[in-house]
């Protein structure tokens, strides 16, 4: 089998439905069947024309998988992979990867909360940013006047939001006011810069290019209306008039003294009880509505009493939906919460200032048990059904069964008195499937269905943040309802691999017969009910079998029989070994017939060693080779009869004899004393006039010292040489036959030694004294073995390379070198040198 797949590599934009060619080539003998499958995406992004083939040998198909993302996916890349598994001997499967690239398209909208203020030199401002696109964006709001009276002052000043988020920042204007008239309005619009286009310290933002994302109005109150001015006007003749009053008075200003210190005091005491000291806190928590989870970043607003126009100060609620206002001076306040995507709440309940509860602080005191609850604007969700005949389908809206109340819990806002599971509400599709549910409770998790009678109902969860536009959603009205199962059976019984086709009008499901467990079983889902079906059942080697079968509305039939003949045979075996019966791989099987000859291998994986060669025409006599490298050739002749039967009653078992011979052994060695024992290391070479083999005796471990074996060796003649360093090699003639284990234990003769007597002339035989044995070619540098005489005088060295020449030499711990000796080894031979050192008693 060989699968090739075009492109690897594939940029989907949105709603684009992008082509990939898998060409499947049947490169065996046999007709082979294939199955196709997409690895690693989403069924609705993929469609493949034919998910089953079957071809003739050496021929190929093209499949096209369409491939297509729906909207909302995120920038970036991502891999899939087209499997094509082979249903037929030897059932390999190909599995190529896909790369998918999804280009980054950012898209930001800002909204204004309010779009206008009136205030003095400084307005107050709401900016909500959302991500519309779909890779993450950091970028840096400004804001622009044509008349460039207005400063803008962002917290924060730079944003960063992933595909889908949303995000508040305070907007803070400032301009310079008038002294006199009616207020002035000032437009602005709302533009953003990428983060590392941001102007430095003291730079101007560039002129934007196109319309503002976003527009507002900063109504500015002179420093004195008209109000103030006439205001002036009565305090000046006040202020005469208080004048004259003073100097007619001035007489009662000592006796009045102590009256005004009085008056001042209170006063003092009242302005302290008012709000003086900042040492009040306020705090609480706001969780959501519907669940009852704390909320994270909600802002908090505290005003005095009546004066709603600016707060005093603002704060924003903790992931945990904790917040507190900490050094407040004492007095009476409002409490404004908002948040994107959710309805703004005066505490504690109220939707307006006129009617919020108002919070009195006495100094010192603190307040932090201030619970507010907020709940969702009214979300929308809209997108399509698509399938076959998605007119008069029907998408509900349902609460998942997971999330339904429990003692604690509640439903969603809006969704009191539903029972479990049952719908908030339904939408009828059109013969477009565009559908749009809007005025649903949120923040929520919905399951959205699409049902239809005859058809398989499809779901598909959203979870929903406050008030949002979730658009895009894709639901696939799913094929009927309807099942036929049964069995599909052969002249020997039950049949896997069969395909099963149900035909009805422009409706067409395909399957498989089970291969392993339940053989022969099949299902056919997702059939439109009512109706009437064609089912086909076809299966190479067998005749085509046509039904037809009625369903009623969401009918399954089960207990369907399906029988098929046989149209042609089929041959099949296993081969093994003589030697050992293990399973035989990669052994070449040709069926022949006359001039038609068809061939296969025996399986390397799974049932190893079997072969099956399918499609033969019945009655018929055929001869079966069997043939590898290392293995005889053999022939057998099978007949087929009008069944398909074979002449063997069964499978084909083969047996195969080797090629070539073995020979193994162990080789040892005698000592000088005539025992033998296995060495290691030895040379074991087999030679005749065309083939030599060399292997060497092993060495460890322990248990296999010596052993060795000669594979693949081809039947003939042989000189069989073992060799090992220090003794003479030894040789004989072996002869080996096909298939033949031959078994041989050589034994080399002692290998050469060194051994002799040191005696000092002094004292008699030299106890202790070093002997160090050197190659003649390495003297004195290298030391090639050293020992000490015994209590006798007497040394030793054994298993010497020879022939070699040497040096020996003795030395003794006062005088260092007293002697040496040189002289020549051959192999095996067990030399003696004797060596005299000193001055002997009287001598000179």
């Amino acid at each position: 089998m060989l699968v090739q797949v075009s492109p690897q590599r594939v940029e989907l934009v949105e709603g684009q439905p992008i082509a990939v060619q898998v060409v499947v080539t049947n490169t065996t003998d046999v007709i082979g069947g294939y199955h196709l499958r997409v690895l690693g995406a989403d069924p609705d992004w993929v469609r493949l024309d034919a998910e089953n083939l079957s071809l003739f040998p050496d021929t190929s198909e093209i499949i096209q998988a369409h491939i297509t993302i729906p909207p909302g996916i995120g920038a970036g890349g991502r891999r899939l992979a087209i499997q094509v598994r082979e249903l037929t001997p030897p059932r390999s499967i190909s599995v190529t990867e896909i790369d998918l690239v999804v280009p980054a398209k950012e898209a930001l909208t800002l909204r204004l909360e309010p779009m206008t203020v009136l205030g003095g030199k400084h307005g107050s401002f709401g900016v909500v940013l959302a991500n519309t696109g779909n890779t993450t964006v950091t970028v840096a709001p400004y804001g622009r006047d044509d008349e460039g009276a207005i400063q803008y002052e962002f917290i924060p000043d730079l944003v960063t939001l992933a595909p889908g988020d949303h995000a508040i920042a305070d907007l803070r204007t400032t301009a310079k006011r008038t002294w006199l008239g009616s207020p002035v309005v000032r437009p602005f619009g709302l533009h953003i810069q990428p983060r590392d286009t941001r102007p430095q310290p003291g730079e101007q933002w560039p002129v934007p290019i196109g319309d503002p994302l976003a527009q507002g109005t900063f109504l500015q109150k002179p420093r004195l209306g008209r109000g103030a001015i006439s205001l002036l006007g009565l305090i000046l003749a006040v202020t005469v008039f208080a004048v004259v009053i003073t100097i007619a008075l001035s007489k009662l200003v000592g006796t009045s003294a102590a009256d005004r210190n009085l008056a001042l005091q209170v006063l003092a005491a009242r302005d302290n009880q008012g709000g003086a000291g900042g040492t009040s806190a306020l705090g609480g928590t706001v969780a959501l509505l519907t669940t009852g989870k704390p909320i994270g970043g909600v802002a908090v607003e505290l005003f005095t009493v009546n004066q709603v126009g600016s707060p005093l100060a603002s704060t924003a609620t903790a992931d945990d939906g904790t917040w507190t206002l900490p050094s407040l001076a004492a007095g009476k306040y409002q409490l404004r919460f908002r948040s994107a995507g959710f309805a703004e709440i005066w505490f504690p309940a109220a939707l307006s200032a006129a009617d919020a509860e108002v919070v009195e602080l006495k100094s010192g005191q603190q307040k932090k048990d201030l619970a507010v609850v907020l709940g969702g604007l009214p979300a929308t969700i809209s997108g399509q059904v698509i399938g076959v005949d998605v007119a008069g389908a029907v998408v509900s809206v349902q609460v998942p069964s997971e999330l339904l109340p429990t003692d604690e819990g509640v439903l969603p806002a809006g969704t009191a008195g539903v029972s479990p599971g049952a719908q908030v509400t339904t939408v009828p599709i059109g013969s477009d499937g565009l559908f749009t549910v809007s005025g649903i409770a949120s923040p929520a998790v919905y399951d959205l269905v699409v049902s239809k009678t005859g058809f398989s109902s499809d779901t598909q969860r959203v979870d929903l943040s406050g008030g949002e536009d979730r658009r895009g959603i894709s639901l696939r009205l799913r094929t009927g309802d309807g099942v036929i199962a049964g069995t599909v059976t052969g002249p020997d019984g039950p049949l896997g691999q069969a395909v099963i086709t149900a035909t009805s009008g422009t409706s067409t499901v395909r399957t498989v017969s089970l291969t392993d467990q339940q053989v022969g079983q099949f299902t056919l889902r997702g059939l439109v009910t009512p109706g009437t079906y064609t089912v086909t059942v076809t299966l190479d080697g067998f005749s085509t079998q046509s039904s037809s079968l009625a369903l009623s509305a969401g009918q399954t039939l089960s207990g369907v029989q399906l029988t098929l003949a046989r149209a042609s045979g089929s041959l099949s075996g296993r081969v093994t070994t003589l030697a050992d019966g293990a399973p035989a791989p990669g052994v070449k099987v040709t069926v022949t017939a006359g001039d038609k000859a068809i061939s296969t291998v025996t399986q390397s994986a799974g049932d190893v060693g079997t072969w099956t060669v399918a499609g033969l025409p019945i009655p018929s006599t055929y001869t079966v080779t069997f043939s590898r490298s290392d293995l005889q050739p053999q022939t057998v002749a099978v007949t087929l009869d009008n069944a398909g039967n074979p002449s063997t009653n069964g499978p084909l078992a083969t047996a195969m004899q080797s090629a070539s011979a073995v020979i193994n052994g162990t080789v040892t060695q005698q000592s000088t004393s005539g025992v033998g024992a296995a060495v290691g290391e030895a040379s074991v070479t087999l030679a005749s006039a065309s083939d030599t083999y060399l292997v060497t005796t092993a060495s460890t471990p322990v248990s296999a010292l010596g052993q060795f074996e000669v594979k693949g060796v081809n039947p003939g003649t042989y000189t069989l040489s073992v060799a090992r360093k220090g003794t003479r090699p030894t040789s004989l003639i072996i002869t080996v036959t096909a298939g033949q284990v031959l078994q041989i234990n050589p034994v080399l003769i002692p290998p050469a030694s060194l051994s002799g007597t040191i005696t000092d002339r002094a004292s008699g035989p030299a106890v202790g004294v070093k002997v160090t044995l050197y190659l003649a070619s390495q003297y004195p540098a290298t030391i090639y073995q050293s020992t000490t005489t015994d209590s006798t005088g007497h040394y030793t060295f054994s298993d010497l390379d020879a022939p070699q020449a040497y040096v020996l030499e003795i030395s003794t711990a006062g005088a260092g070198a007293v002697g040496s000796s040189t002289f020549a080894l051959a192999a095996s031979q067990a030399a003696v040198v004797d060596l005299a050192f000193g001055t002997a008693p009287g001598g000179g």
